[in-house]
């Protein structure tokens, strides 16, 4: 550990490093610069936080074969893009078409860390940890620094119009005669209404993109059975011919 070394040099060498050997590595590097006066630096190190061994594999994986990490990153940007597309009421083809490519990116990029983790005692868990993934983390596995920092939070309202505002309601006379003020409507209660449509929307999206992929794999099926069916004939029928042929054999000789 060069004392020279920056702090963005010493995240990136101890995130590539096993998980095993993180926090002793971390700990003596903090010591370390502490000791040549170098205080701050220090403390940013000291805070870091121990990779989990999903995160470690991820890393190594996007070290290894950055190309792929930079496709999935791409195919989890333009999935989201279109899923926001979608929700708004485009086509669904789009999001199909993305889903598809990203799951392709995700297998290569997942199976990059199955490797590096040593065999496929892990996959699940990596495959699901690259399914969740925000953007915001999708950044630092292209980095290779997964679990160095929380991924920033996602507004899930961002770009979204503003509601638009209420008339405020007439007072309403009581029995008397006396007014009875209607309190406004809580803007926490619509945020929260406009967040339910929106959800109501994706899901509804979801559902129409499942359909659409249920119906390409029974399509798929049936062309499978087909050609089964097809090659059971062929395989009879050569069986047949191949038992003729020997049955003459045996009697020429």
């Amino acid at each position: 550990m060069p004392s020279e070394s920056t702090v963005a040099d010493e995240i990136t060498r101890l995130y590539g490093l096993d998980p095993s050997a993180f926090v002793a590595e971390r700990n003596a590097l903090a010591k370390a610069w502490r000791k040549a006066g170098r205080k701050d630096d220090a403390t940013v190190v000291a805070a870091l936080r121990r990779p989990s061994a999903i995160d470690s594999a991820i890393n190594r994986a996007a070290r290894t074969d950055p190309a792929v990490a930079v496709a999935w990153r791409a195919a989890l940007d333009r999935a989201q893009r279109a899923q926001g597309a979608a929700i708004g009421g485009a086509s669904a083809d789009e999001l199909r078409v993305a889903l598809a490519a990203l799951r392709s990116a995700t297998a290569a990029l997942a199976d990059g860390a199955v490797r590096a983790a040593g065999g496929d005692a892990k996959r699940l868990d990596i495959a699901n940890a690259l399914q969740a993934m925000s953007l915001g983390a999708a950044d630092q596995v292209v980095a290779g620094l997964l679990g160095s920092a929380p991924p920033p939070e996602v507004d899930p309202f961002a770009g979204a119009p503003d509601p638009p505002e209420r008339p405020r309601p007439a007072p309403v006379r009581g029995r008397r005669g006396a007014l009875a003020i209607v309190a406004p409507a809580d803007p926490d209660d619509e945020a929260r209404r406009l967040g339910l449509i929106a959800e109501r929307n994706r899901l509804a999206s979801l559902v129409e993109t499942c359909r659409a992929a249920v119906s390409e794999a029974d399509d798929a099926r049936r062309l499978a059975e087909a050609e089964v069916e097809r090659a059971r004939h062929a395989l009879s029928d050569a069986q047949s011919r191949l038992a003729a042929v020997e049955a003459d054999l045996a009697a020429g000789s």
